[in-house]
């Protein structure tokens, strides 16, 4: 399996044509250069601020500094000239006296009327002794390990088979042969190891007939057999083995909707446990250890994001008992073996912490304790029988790229640099061009995903950085008003799903002051992106099949074009002539096409075969050509522009990595865009339950 690493840093400069400073990568890397030891250079972070970067939150988090910044911290730390009296960091010693007078009276307050003034407090301190570490580069949500955690049975994605990998001797091989990613596409979704330890169960998907097989392996590689064919729509995530290896269980796509399944190993025969609401995906499913019940998270109301946990019989009644329900997000982890307990992930504290609950029958017995503080928003694998649990850790970093541009060429004439540090979305320039306004990326406890309703704007002339105090949760587009005045933004104030996205809309933010509102908001559909008129008394945006300019003042909306392949990108001509739009189709493919906004004609700028194939469009400062981003698929992405008059396509740039986001400045001399890299690791949560691997030894 691949792992995939970042390879590039975020940083400041003050001037765009400043080569970037290349920074420290490793805990190895800043060591060697402060000419210390690994371990002296962690406790200088924790305990004398040694400035260490981070390019996420969570375990999968790796660092890097800057030579520069280690620098000036060292030299900050040298001791302070004679007769300077250092101030100290800690309160006056009769401060720390009454605080501890104070302390003590609590702590015997809540002994004798705790209990009966407050209920328990379910924030328990996390467990002693839990540790969790790397096991695996790569992904692995869609596989698992065996019971005993030797092997670790998973999807590989360079080839579309089933392999498996020995977690003690790092040996890996695989189980089948047979995918491809070619033409007639086949290939493996989803897999299990078998609770003996001795079969590889798995989906296999035929993309030429649209549908799923449950399959069986040996996990020597034989013994293959099909269990469950294509009678009963596709599935995903059916790998979910019962405790007695009898039954998998698994989630259809069916005209009847969503369903959760149970199939017999025996004889492939299905049994319906339950039909669920709506079109959101359960996550993953796990057995009780008794096998009487199935646990999955679902929302509990329409159209929120919010997971709660349930429990249905596997019995076929149908019965289905909320387990772990809470205003908060809850993902259920899995059950703990020969425990009556579950574990799930939950933000109810305001980080993603990992939590227990006992469990009796289908009920939840007493408060949920929390095991794992600040783990991240993980993906569940599973536990294996000494209690150890098995977790995917996603990464996902963006880093902007500023690009010299000659006029008349369309080429690069200079080396990229990057204006702003860290991980960040959608930048925008100020029609001055001084200003750059963006989203910084930072782990949220509201739900999954990698944008929150931060608003940042940064002074490129002075360096300067302030934050803009809007009330969304989430961001996706930014977009100057021509005057300046006001921010066009793209997002979204709470979490609800339509067509398994969140629903966005727009909305305009005063840049000073971060006061937010409403402007255009369509009920069951996402507002995909927007755009200014040139007179900034309107907006072009795109909702559906639909592309719309409203009126700032009155509110009224006209249709400007309509098409059932619209997609999320359009771009306005900067005499406000043209309005390009993206169109894509799974099966048509995509393409740009162009509406003159005088006579309504629309002209078909660019047809590709493949779907998805823009990544981004924007138009030069003159508006006599039209520049744009091309998926190239595995081997990058590259550049491209292509004449508003001629409509020649010429390509300018490309590289081997993935990039979106285009942006032009103003002055057409610079442009920007966004490298989006992934990592995706595998981890092991160990000593989770003293005492869980001494039951187990009864199994």
């Amino acid at each position: 399996m691949e792992k995939h690493r970042r390879t590039g840093s975020a940083n400041t400069v003050e001037n765009l044509t400043t080569p970037i400073e290349k920074p420290l990568q490793s805990w190895k890397e800043i060591a060697a250069y402060l000419e210390r030891d690994e371990r002296t250079t962690r406790r200088w972070e924790q305990n004398s601020g040694l400035p260490i970067r981070r390019h996420g939150e969570g375990p999968g988090s790796s660092v890097y500094a800057y030579p520069s910044e280690l620098n000036a911290w060292r030299l900050a730390q040298k001791p302070k000239a004679a007769g300077t009296k250092p101030v100290s960091p800690f309160p006056p010693r009769s401060a720390v006296l009454t605080i501890s007078v104070i302390a003590l009276l609590m702590i015997i307050w809540f002994i004798k009327f705790g209990p009966i003034l407050n209920p328990p407090n379910p924030l328990a301190e996390a467990a002693a002794g839990v540790e969790i570490r790397e096991v695996l580069p790569g992904g692995g949500s869609e596989g698992g390990p065996s019971p005993d955690g030797q092997y670790f049975a998973f999807v590989d994605w360079d080839t579309g088979n089933i392999a498996v990998e020995d977690l003690a001797t790092g040996e890996h091989r695989n189980l089948t042969y047979n995918a491809s990613m070619e033409e007639a596409k086949e290939y493996a979704l989803w897999c299990a190891i078998s609770p003996d330890g001795t079969s590889v169960a798995y989906d296999w998907y035929l993309e030429d007939k649209d549908f799923t097989e449950l399959r069986l392996i040996g996990l020597d590689g034989s013994n293959q057999r099909t269990i469950l064919g294509s009678d009963f729509g596709t599935m995903r995530e059916t790998v979910a083995w019962s405790s007695d290896g009898k039954y998998i269980a698994t989630t259809l796509i069916t005209k009847d909707g969503r369903q959760l399944g149970w199939i017999s190993i025996s004889d492939g025969s299905l049994r319906v446990l339950k039909t669920l609401p709506g079109r959101t995906w359960p996550g993953k499913l796990f057995h009780s250890p008794d096998n009487r019940h199935l646990a999955y998270s679902y929302p509990s109301a329409k159209n929120s994001s919010n997971f709660d946990i349930f429990l249905v019989s596997t019995d076929g009644s149908q019965k289905t008992t909320a387990i772990v329900k809470h205003p908060a997000n809850e993902r259920v982890l899995g059950w703990i073996p020969g425990r009556a307990a579950i574990l799930f992930l939950s933000d109810r504290s305001g980080t993603w912490d990992v939590w227990l609950q006992e469990i009796t029958g289908d009920k939840p017995i007493g408060y949920p304790q929390r095991i794992y503080t600040n783990i991240g928003d993980i993906q569940p694998i599973g536990p294996v029988k000494d209690g150890s649990y098995y977790f995917e850790v996603y990464s996902r970093w963006v880093n902007n790229y500023v690009a010299d541009v000659d006029q008349e060429t369309g080429r690069f004439t200079g080396s990229l640099t990057q204006p702003l540090i860290g991980s960040n979305y959608s930048p925008d320039w100020s029609p001055d061009g001084r200003f750059l306004a963006y989203s910084p990326i930072i782990s949220s406890p509201e739900g999954p995903g990698f944008f929150n309703g931060s608003l940042r704007i940064r002074d490129l002339h002075t360096g300067e950085e302030r934050e803009i105090p809007c009330d969304l949760l989430g961001i996706y587009e930014i977009r100057w008003s021509p005057d300046m005045k006001v921010l066009l933004v793209t997002g979204y104030k709470k979490r609800e799903i339509v067509d398994d996205h969140l629903r966005s809309s727009l909305y305009l933010v005063d840049p000073q002051s971060g006061k937010t509102e409403v402007f255009a908001e369509k009920p069951e559909v996402s507002i995909k992106s927007g755009q200014w008129k040139a007179d900034g008394q309107g907006v072009y945006f795109v909702s559906g099949s639909t592309a719309f300019m409203q009126n700032l003042k009155t509110g009224d909306q006209k249709i400007i074009y309509e098409n059932p392949d619209l997609s999320g990108y359009l771009a306005l001509s900067p005499g406000g002539d043209y309005l390009a739009l993206h169109l894509d189709d799974p099966e048509k493919g995509s393409g740009l096409t162009m509406i003159n906004l005088s006579s309504g004609e629309e002209r078909r700028l660019l047809n590709f075969s493949e779907p998805r194939a823009i990544r981004g469009v924007d138009w030069d400062s003159d508006g006599r050509h039209l520049y744009y981003l091309k998926s190239e698929g595995e081997k990058g992405t590259s550049l491209w522009r292509i004449g508003q008059k001629e409509g020649i396509p010429e390509k300018l740039w490309d590289t081997d990595k993935s990039i979106n986001n285009l942006t032009l400045h103003p002055s057409g001399r610079q442009l920007t865009f966004a490298e989006v890299t992934h990592e995706t690791t595998v981890w092991v949560m160990e000593g989770l339950l003293p005492g869980t691997g001494t039951m187990n030894q009864k199994d």
